[in-house]
């Protein structure tokens, strides 16, 4: 969570290959997660353990989940800006996509080396941008998927057959596991040869986590070990001269999270730091993920200014001060599954949206309510309308009207666009989860 907080909010932006470019810091020092819940007694009886009060008025115990307030100030959330963005940034990145798109063309048409299309995809992949190139991309692998024999040099290189085979599995691509049976000896074992080739063992460790439902995964199994044991020698073996190597900084960044594992953003912020280390790395590739990087981030910043004055308004966080004010935290995650600027923008703030709302509900569920007001609250999201607001406790009134005007929105939205009643959906999922 930390490194995407440092991704969207940091003040040291990727600056273009004509200024200085430096990793960001993080402007506070806790972790952005969260909250450690404290363990919580869940009593069977919550609904009557009741206290008298003076006026002989029996209350509720009211519980706590001993919840951390919010890191993050709204006044620096509208305050973050992006200074490289506009439209000379916008009329270079525009110059550098074509040149891009352009090369990528090239390959498709002409008789290239299927490892300098499958490293060039891997490279965008890893620098951010490749979801600008989705179609071009598509139509190399699938030249690759398609040809019937595979290239002599597949025979002997253990990083051109893992590469290929990530690849192509990433993109949803049928290929057999057992063109890695190449490198096991007659015993079964994958040849000691091996053991020394850094850059086919961490293709080879990359490629292990992509099994599927239809294998067995013993082959895959076996190579994630062979390759994880000798990758972490190598790094045991390593003379002081080389440990900021930019291969060894690949090496212990795989072994700590595979790319498999990895939120997408984080791993670009990295990626770009490294890529530059690399002999012959692409200058215009370095720029094309600078900008890009840059105006995604102002993007997310703009949606979580919106998003923050949103959850401001909603005086759910002071009105309801037992529950999580995570709206950050929340933005964070939808974001770190859908970065992407085409489209995604409406849908990532309302995840937000609804991801936000299930904290408070879940909140008021596990901490707060007793078991009469749950039953009164699950049949007023049962009915979904406004008048059964009339029945709720106070405190659970705006979280009622505020369920009710965000469900309404999206299926609003979703009526206007695709001609699509989905009230009824929407408040089935509600119930759902707040059954489980």
């Amino acid at each position: 969570m930390q490194n995407l907080a440092m991704s969207i909010f940091s003040t040291r932006y990727l600056a273009t290959p004509f200024s200085s470019f430096s990793p960001p810091k993080a402007f506070v020092s806790k972790a952005c997660s969260l909250s450690t819940r404290q363990p919580l007694n869940h009593s069977p009886n919550i609904s009557t353990n009741l206290i008298s009060s003076s006026n002989g008025i029996t209350n509720p115990i009211r519980r706590s989940g001993n919840y951390d307030p919010t890191i993050w100030n709204y006044e620096y959330i509208q305050s973050t800006h992006n200074h490289y963005v506009g439209e000379k940034y916008m009329k270079r990145f525009n110059e550098l996509k074509e040149e891009t798109k352009k090369n990528l063309m090239m390959m498709v048409h002409e008789e290239s080396q299927e490892l300098e299309k499958l490293e060039l995809i891997d490279n965008l992949q890893r620098l951010g941008v490749s979801y600008h190139f989705k179609d071009e991309i598509m139509q190399i692998l699938r030249s690759i998927h398609d040809q019937s024999s595979s290239e002599a040099m597949s025979a002997n290189s253990l990083y051109y057959t893992a590469l290929k085979f990530r690849i192509l599995r990433q993109h949803g691509f049928y290929i057999s596991q057992d063109i890695l049976n190449d490198f096991k000896d007659e015993q079964g074992h994958f040849k000691q040869s091996l053991c020394n080739d850094t850059k086919g063992l961490l293709q080879l460790y990359e490629a292990s986590f992509l099994s599927t439902k239809s294998e067995t995964s013993t082959l895959l199994e076996s190579a994630n070990t062979f390759a994880m044991s000798h990758l972490k020698n190598y790094l045991h073996n390593l003379n002081g001269d080389y440990q900021e190597n930019w291969r060894v900084e690949l090496v212990r960044h795989s072994l700590e999270v595979p790319l498999h594992c990895m939120m997408l953003r984080v791993e670009t912020r990295w990626y770009i730091d490294i890529y530059e280390k690399i002999p012959n790395a692409n200058p215009l590739l370095i720029e094309l993920a600078k900008l890009d990087f840059n105006f995604v981030q102002a993007m997310h910043q703009q949606d979580l200014r919106n998003l923050s004055w949103w959850w401001k308004k909603s005086l759910l966080a002071e009105k309801l001060p037992f529950t999580r004010d995570r709206i950050v935290e929340a933005f964070q995650w939808i974001a770190g599954m859908m970065f992407e600027p085409q489209k995604k923008g409406y849908c990532r703030i309302m995840l937000t949206k609804v991801t936000a709302m299930a904290t408070v509900i879940d909140d008021i569920y596990d901490v707060y309510g007793t078991l009469d007001e749950l039953e009164i609250f699950t049949h007023a999201i049962e009915r979904m309308e406004i008048k059964a607001m009339d029945e709720l406790p106070c405190y659970m009134k705006l979280c009622y009207l505020a369920l009710f005007n965000t469900s309404t929105e999206i299926a609003y939205e979703v009526l206007k666009e695709q001609g699509i009643n989905v009230m009824p959906y929407l408040t089935k999922s509600v119930i759902k989860n707040i059954s489980t």
